[in-house]
């Protein structure tokens, strides 16, 4: 994506090579761009992701949906940027993000059609009951109930 033409530095390399400087590691001193025609580096991984912010690519910081604190080290590596040694912590405060929905927009399909669902039969079933065909199966259900009442008093008896 930055079109380099040599392998780019990133802080894994330029941590290993600098020892125990930790974030402080990478400044102008040791910074060589990845775009320059003199640097000899071969290009092994074109697929990583380019570390350095500006320059000729559109790199750029994406915040997640989430509102906090993001607190950043920013160091000005380019010599030609500047000849000074520049290097800041910096916060931004990010609020107002949409948290991210809970509930799939399957499950509220879901939940919207059974309470459909159960006004529709609580409507039907009613109408049913009166017709010839629902009174069949209220007396199915009654005499259902009729065969059940024995062996339920059975349980009952031995509590």
């Amino acid at each position: 994506m930055a079109l380099c033409s040599s392998q780019p530095q990133n802080w894994t390399t330029i941590s290993k090579a600098a020892g125990g400087k930790g974030p402080f590691a990478w400044n102008r001193e040791n910074y060589v761009s990845c775009h320059n025609p003199d640097n000899s580096t071969p290009l092994r991984w074109p697929q990583v992701p380019y570390q350095i912010l500006g320059g000729p690519t559109e790199n750029k910081v994406v915040f997640e949906k989430r509102n906090g604190i993001y607190t950043f080290f920013i160091s000005i590596v380019d010599p030609y940027y500047s000849y000074c040694h520049l290097e800041t912590i910096f916060s931004v405060y990010v609020s107002g993000a949409y948290p991210e929905q809970i509930i799939p927009e399957v499950l509220i399909f879901i939940l919207i059609a059974a309470n459909l669902m159960s006004v529709w039969l609580a409507y039907k079933i009613p109408k049913l009951l009166h017709t010839e065909r629902g009174l069949k199966v209220k007396g199915f259900c009654i005499n259902l109930c009729r065969r059940c009442r024995k062996p339920c008093e059975c349980f009952r008896g031995r509590r």
